[in-house]
């Protein structure tokens, strides 16, 4: 945050929580709209969902939009077994029934596909969703839920369903918003960027959509290998079946920025933070 949320430092935030969600940093995302440097965070603590920061769309569910710099219990009589958080919105999975539930902007698509725009507070027609409402109705046990900047996935065991903004493609259609979608193959893993996805089917393969370009992706046989994917706006990371990191897209924004081993754009010359220290 800034002004007088910024603290440079490390600080007790929450305890007892078992899962944590970072929003995707709106100014970031997208410098032209976003006014301010509010960014928003989830976690889990006892099954309850506790969130802090910004809330102009709603997205701490409180049924108002009054920020919040503490953690503060997310409204409704609910307890969440995943949780996933984008820029302005926050998906989680209702332990009880198992089902998909979202709340904040619906701007883009976030909360159910549909483009609803956004205004502070709520007008009828043209609302945020400031409590959770229900996308999915079920998914089964141990399902996974990843959120980009404005689109989310939900992995219920091989069936992958997403929805949200989706004009880079990000959702699965190169369309301007989606509804609950399933996206076609069987999948075991999820993972989501700013405005990209991947997944790692049954055979291991993986498989990326999105705004992430040819260019900036590794070599096939690199992402073939990848036990689990990290990515951002730009970049992204993977550790391959052997535990080895290499890193791909902008490499400005990884390593030591600029050419060689060091901040060469992979990690593939054993690179270590002594002799590599950025």
């Amino acid at each position: 945050g800034g002004g007088l949320w910024e603290h440079r430092g490390f600080v007790d935030v929450l305890d007892g929580a078992t899962a944590l969600a970072v929003g995707w940093n709106g100014t970031d995302a997208d410098p032209g709209r976003d006014d301010g440097t509010l960014d928003l965070a989830c976690a889990t603590v006892g099954g309850r969902v506790q969130c802090w920061g910004d809330n102009r769309v709603g997205q701490l569910a409180q049924g108002g939009f009054t920020r919040s710099a503490v953690p503060t219990d997310v409204g409704g009589d609910h307890t969440w077994s995943a949780l996933a958080a984008g820029a302005s919105h926050v998906c989680g999975i209702d332990d009880a029934t198992d089902a998909v539930y979202c709340w904040g902007s619906t701007e883009r698509g976030q909360i159910a596909g549909v483009e609803a725009g956004v205004t502070t507070p709520c007008t009828p027609g043209n609302c945020d969703v400031a409590l959770p409402g229900r996308v999915l109705d079920h998914v089964d046990e141990g399902a996974e839920l990843v959120s980009g900047a404005n689109h989310t996935c939900a992995r219920s065991g091989t069936q992958l369903t997403c929805w949200g903004e989706s004009r880079a493609g990000q959702a699965g259609a190169t369309i301007a918003a989606r509804v609950p979608t399933i996206v076609p193959g069987a999948w075991s893993r999820v993972f989501a960027g700013a405005n990209g996805s991947c997944g790692i089917d049954a055979t291991s393969q993986v498989s990326c959509w999105g705004e992430l370009a040819a260019d900036a992706l590794p070599d096939p046989a690199a992402l073939a290998g990848a036990a689990t994917i990290e990515l951002g706006f730009e970049a992204g990371c993977l550790l391959d079946a052997t535990g080895q990191l290499a890193c791909f897209g902008d490499a400005t924004v990884f390593g030591n920025g600029g050419p060689g081993t060091c901040g060469d754009g992979t990690c593939n010359g054993g690179e270590t933070a002594d002799n590599c220290p950025g």
